[in-house]
């Protein structure tokens, strides 16, 4: 644990740069929405609003209501891909914990795209996101063999970012088992990527698991 102290000193240097600002308001979104008249990207703008209202406003529900919206034209679409992108966009822009089984159903609709089984990139998006949702319901063992598979595809590419992805997703189901020195490796490993690519947003997310994770370990063992 000295080495995560020693680690986490610097945190609050990174934590400066962490701080994002939202790009758009609401009506800025909304403008944009309403000024196309293409399917693909009415869904896309929905999303950006139901995102907005999660991360920023913290509305859940109003999140998911947009996002549904968002559903409904991809169905009326008849087109796969519109279909695929939404289901796997609802998992990105709401509560997981507080939409589990819808979030969960729209993970595995997007899994039968065909897309999954003939494009790595679909396969780990669609893999990160069933291990993310499983993750938020307590499903660890479930959520680990997804993990894994997003690190077998991570594996086999020469992307530092979707390892250090993996690793964080696999740290973080570990902890949730109670592994924590496991945990622990897992975490370095996706910061050491993270800080070998310099990839800002990745180093935010990597550091503030490892703070997380140090706060958590010294609160038990008070």
């Amino acid at each position: 644990m000295k080495i995560l102290f020693l680690l986490l000193l610097i945190f609050p240097f990174e934590g400066i740069f962490c701080q994002v600002e939202p790009i758009s308001s609401s009506g800025r979104l909304t403008q944009e929405y309403k000024a196309t008249d293409s399917d693909s990207l009415k869904i896309e703008k929905l999303f950006d609003i139901a995102f907005y209202y999660f991360d920023y406003l913290g509305d859940n529900k109003a999140a998911d209501s947009i996002s549904e919206m968002a559903i409904r034209i991809a169905e009326k679409s008849h087109q796969p891909e519109l279909l695929h992108l939404a289901c796997h966009k609802y998992v990105e822009c709401n509560d997981l914990h507080e939409y589990y089984q819808k979030a969960l159903d729209y993970a595995l609709k997007a899994g039968e795209s065909p897309y999954v089984v003939t494009n790595q990139e679909y396969a780990f998006q669609n893999y990160k996101n069933l291990a993310s949702v499983y993750l938020s319901g307590y499903e660890f063992d479930k959520a680990l063999e997804y993990s894994y598979k997003l690190l077998s595809i991570a594996g086999s590419t020469d992307n530092s970012a979707l390892k250090a992805e993996s690793y964080l997703l696999i740290g973080q189901c570990l902890e949730g088992k109670n592994q924590k020195i496991e945990a622990f490796r897992n975490y370095l490993n996706a910061t050491s990527l993270a800080d070998r690519i310099n990839n800002m947003e990745l180093r935010c997310e990597c550091y503030s698991r490892l703070s997380n994770f140090y706060n958590f370990v010294r609160f038990a063992s008070d």
